[in-house]
């Protein structure tokens, strides 16, 4: 009765308070769901309220003290209240929805304690609706109060403790409740800490001089009980202190405090005044609503005594303080400003009608209005129009979905924090795990994935994800995403900028990008599946796409390709046609260099052997007797490789020297293929094959692959040895050729090879080898593009690059650990190839593609996976 006696008496005070909740209600829930996107941090809050009921534990992963876990405890008890953690489906992410309208209830809550706090401060109703209308409806509020933070829940704890000392009697039971909140508060979010000098300088001033000493204790005694569970709970875990070997609360506080870059707010790098203009690109209104509230704020104080003017000047002051005092500061460290911006906007309102005897009737309506066109146009900019129309969590949602479809549960799995708990629903996807913990959680780093990015399996980046990347806090995470694939990518459908090449740079915002990691030589398989029925004939014919020839260097790299795929049916169909139809000279055991049509007549065109040719398939049948244990591929290769020894290695001046074909001897010269050399191969041949002086022809080869890079910034396709003078020339006159000279199609292959020797047997020559041409593949590295053809002195002598280029580019960069390692392989030859159906994007020619697929093979073997 006495409720409904109030309603009638007050029925106006009753309408405005109903019409301004709803109003907040009403701003608040419009496309709560999928603006603003759903980020990590809100992720990461969920599923750890989450394990508290599921996993009887504070994080789903090692805790670590980055946050007390006050906040979250609140957020699981709030959850199951409502019916647990995936109780609602509206954005197709399920355990953040049901987060969202959690965090509305607590913002409800919020808004209502505003209320009532100016209510009891001013005793004027209309006030105390200015104020909870302006703490909750602007764009800038709206968007960070969605979110799943602890701050939100922090707000609501130190909103709930001012409003136990805002009221008219405050007794004891109120100083020990709003000490308990504040305490509380703490132990949500740290940075409420910041809020003590205002609360304890209203403490003081609410109570009388006999018994302020005594209240004031009172309420730090119960604060502080509350502040002490914390460092006791560590304390009892013997994580208060640092250790090296375990999570330790003070040094976690030490990591914190150093975080962010320490320069002054005034600097144009700081995080303060990057965050700001955060804020003024989301409502610049807002911000002069601050700026102003605080400047006559200020001059009020100089000239008014009144306490709450004072305390909510301390209040700001002090978390202002916090976000100038030159650390880290992170956009939503707004979210405890503006809800006391909204009571001093009141307080102020009050003095001028109180104490200057401005009339409301003035005063009401001119700040509605000013509040009414400022609200109209912060919702009609492009964030304010963002905030009611963009659907960005649509792309997370169809990104979990496609993972669902896609990818096998139990794989794997690293992920953006923002979909781990809907992924784990009904328990799927167990495997899937924060990618920040690959680098950090001992349990996830060690235990899981043994410190090696090569257990990782898929990835599913955010803008987070690159974040982490570029600030190089994440080496085993970046050397992850090196080495991926990208497979399907979702971005919202307004433009949108993410960088998915060697830079980890993105826009922050709602995108979810899946990779496929590159840690299995199956992959290999998949490039042959796509390559032999394109290029191979039934019977083992390889045929080149654009001279429509058959060569005896793409038999030899059919068999190479099958040999280290392990696909011995199409290893010994691409031998018996190269055995059948180019073993055909008659004079030795070599094999004819060219096939095909020729005046209507198929046939060989050309019987002259191709020495590299030769060695390929000498070696593929040595290893082949190795892999498949038959000695019918060793004893031709013996013959292959001693045929190649007596027509193709010749000595001079002290020196061997292999031959690319028939010998010009008599003209005094000898043309060479540096392409051709293949110390790994020779050094085989020595096992098989003692009579030949296989090692000398090895350390003959690097002495004249050091020789012959003199004066040139690379290799020439092809040079001249002039044995009377023992030195290297030019063959450009004798090939008819000036583009003899350059490092092009044929030189490319040195990388191939001289790699190759350095993973298979280690040789540090040809490590140095690779390092002596780094500057200079680095140097074109970073201007973004390697030319398919080089000049002597490095200058491009082709505008173009290839798939072919950039693969053998890539070996030694990969080899030496280059840091431009990324800029060719993970940009130029992972990113060119779809891993899906492993075809090339350019639709690569056949030597293109072989050369890709030797720098995948290398590629494995560096990093172990062969």
């Amino acid at each position: 009765m006495n409720l409904l006696n109030y309603l009638k008496k007050n029925i106006v005070e009753v309408l405005v308070f109903a019409i301004s909740l709803i109003g907040i209600i009403f701003y608040h829930y419009q496309n709560m769901f999928f603006y603003p996107y759903y980020e990590n941090d809100e992720g990461i809050y969920q599923s750890q309220a989450w394990a508290i009921s599921q996993l009887k534990s504070l994080t789903p992963y090692t805790y670590w003290y980055d946050h007390a876990p006050a906040g979250w405890i609140i957020l699981n008890i709030a959850t199951n209240l409502i019916g647990g953690f995936f109780k609602f489906n509206i954005s197709g992410m399920p355990s953040m929805d049901t987060g969202r309208i959690v965090i509305l209830l607590f913002k409800i809550i919020t808004s209502v304690l505003i209320y009532f706090i100016v209510k009891n401060i001013t005793n004027k109703y209309y006030l105390a609706a200015i104020a909870m209308l302006t703490s909750a409806i602007g764009p800038l509020a709206v968007y960070y109060q969605r979110r799943i933070l602890l701050d939100n829940i922090m707000v609501m704890s130190v909103i709930t403790s001012l409003f136990f000392l805002s009221r008219k009697k405050i007794g004891i039971i109120a100083i020990m409740v709003s000490g308990f909140f504040f305490g509380l508060s703490v132990l949500i979010k740290e940075s409420a800490i910041f809020f003590l000098p205002g609360f304890i300088t209203l403490v003081l001033l609410r109570t009388n001089k006999e018994r302020r000493f005594v209240i004031t204790s009172l309420w730090c005694m119960f604060a502080g009980t509350i502040l002490l569970i914390y460092p006791l709970f560590a304390y009892l875990k013997t994580e208060l202190f640092p250790s090296q070997e375990r999570v330790s609360l003070l040094g976690t506080i030490a990591y914190h405090s150093s975080r962010g870059r320490s320069l002054p707010f005034w600097d144009r790098n700081s995080d303060f005044l990057y965050n700001l203009s955060i804020w003024q690109l989301k409502d610049s209104n807002y911000l002069i609503l601050v700026g102003i509230s605080l400047m006559i704020g200020a001059l009020m104080l100089l000239v008014n005594k009144n306490k709450y003017l004072l305390v909510t000047m301390i209040l700001l002051a002090s978390m202002i303080g916090f976000m100038l005092r030159g650390g880290i500061v992170i956009d939503f460290y707004i979210l405890p400003i503006i809800p006391f911006v909204a009571i001093l906007i009141a307080v102020i309102l009050n003095i001028l009608i109180e104490d200057y005897s401005v009339k409301k009737f003035i005063i009401i309506p001119s700040t509605l209005l000013i509040m009414s066109v400022c609200l109209v146009m912060s919702f009609n900019s492009k964030f304010g129009k963002e905030l009611v129309n963009n659907k960005d969590n649509t792309q997370l949602a169809k990104s979990i979905d496609y993972i669902r479809k896609n990818i096998n549960p139990d794989t794997k799995f690293i992920v953006d924090y923002s979909m781990w708990l809907d992924l784990r629903e009904n328990n799927s996807f167990n495997n899937a795990h924060y990618f920040y913990k690959l680098d950090v959680d001992p349990e996830v780093k060690k235990d899981v994935f043994n410190n090696d990015w090569k257990k990782v399996e898929y990835v599913a980046a955010s803008h987070q994800t690159y974040r982490t990347i570029s600030e190089s806090e994440a080496p085993i995470l970046k050397k992850t995403m090196d080495n991926a694939f990208l497979l399907a990518d979702f971005r919202p459908d307004y433009e949108y900028t993410t960088d998915h090449t060697f830079n980890y740079w993105s826009v922050n915002g709602s995108w979810s990008s899946i990779f496929k990691v590159n840690n299995n030589p199956d992959f290999l398989n998949k490039l042959n599946n796509t390559y032999f029925p394109k290029f191979v004939s039934d019977t083992g014919q390889t045929i080149d796409d654009q001279t429509k020839f058959t060569t005896s260097e793409g038999q030899s790299y059919t068999m190479l390709r099958a040999l280290y795929s392990d696909n011995r049916e199409m290893f010994d169909k691409a031998w018996k046609w190269t055995k059948d139809v180019l073993h055909t000279r008659g004079s030795d055991s070599l094999f004819s260099w060219k096939y095909g049509l020729y005046n209507g007549e198929i046939k060989v065109l050309d019987k002259e052997s191709a020495t590299d040719a030769d060695l390929d398939i000498a070696y593929a049948l040595i290893k082949a007797s190795e892999k498949w244990k038959d000695n019918s591929y060793l004893e031709i290769a013996k013959q292959i490789i001693e045929d190649i020894y007596k027509y193709r290695v010749r000595e001079y001046n002290g020196k061997k020297f292999l031959l690319p074909f028939s010998s010009n001897e008599s003209n005094g010269f000898e043309i060479l293929n540096p392409s051709y050399f293949s110390p790994a191969y020779y050094k085989k041949f020595a096992t098989i094959d003692p009579t030949n002086d296989w090692s000398k022809l090895t350390e003959d080869t690097y002495w004249a692959l050091d020789e012959m890079s003199q004066n040139r910034v690379l290799f020439p396709d092809w040079i001249k040895y002039n044995i009377k003078d023992n030195k290297f020339e030019s063959a450009a006159e004798f090939m008819k050729n000036p583009k003899t000279d350059n490092f092009s199609y044929d030189a490319m292959r040195i990388f191939w090879r001289i790699g190759y020797d350095y993973l298979d047997t280690k040789d540090s020559r040809s490590y140095n080898l690779l390092t002596k041409f780094l500057p200079f593949i680095e140097q074109e590295a970073k201007k973004g593009i390697l030319y398919t053809s080089y000049n002597p002195k490095g200058e491009k002598a082709i505008d173009y690059d290839t798939g072919g280029m950039n693969s053998m580019m890539s070996i030694p960069l990969f080899i030496t650990g280059s840091k431009f390692e990324n800029r060719v392989w993970k940009d130029k030859v992972l990113r060119a190839t779809n891993y899906k159906d492993a075809s090339y994007q350019k639709n690569e020619i056949y030597y293109d593609q072989n050369m890709a697929w030797f720098s995948f093979y290398l590629n494995y073997k560096y990093y172990g996976l062969i």
